[in-house]
């Protein structure tokens, strides 16, 4: 923690002062850099949804080609 120069009435008021705005800035550019986390956060969220539906899709698809591969089978050996 800093130390400030007593001054007759106290601490240095300008020291005091310049500590306070370096704490402004320094909780400022933390509060923006954790804006930007969840920022990065729920656009990766999306991003994850998204290709659990395109996942979700081909399996469907998949489904759907192999009931049409067990009844062209299934017609094979018939005509057979």
């Amino acid at each position: 923690m800093d130390k400030f120069k007593r001054s007759l009435n106290g601490y240095n008021i300008e020291e005091v002062n310049a500590f306070i705005d370096d704490v402004i800035k320094r909780v400022e550019s933390i509060l923006e850099e954790e804006k930007k986390i969840k920022h990065e956060i729920k656009i990766k969220d999306l991003k994850i949804k998204d290709l659990e539906q395109v996942v979700e899709h081909y399996k469907s698809i998949e489904k759907g080609m192999n009931a049409s591969i067990i009844t062209a089978e299934e017609s094979g050996e018939y005509i057979k």
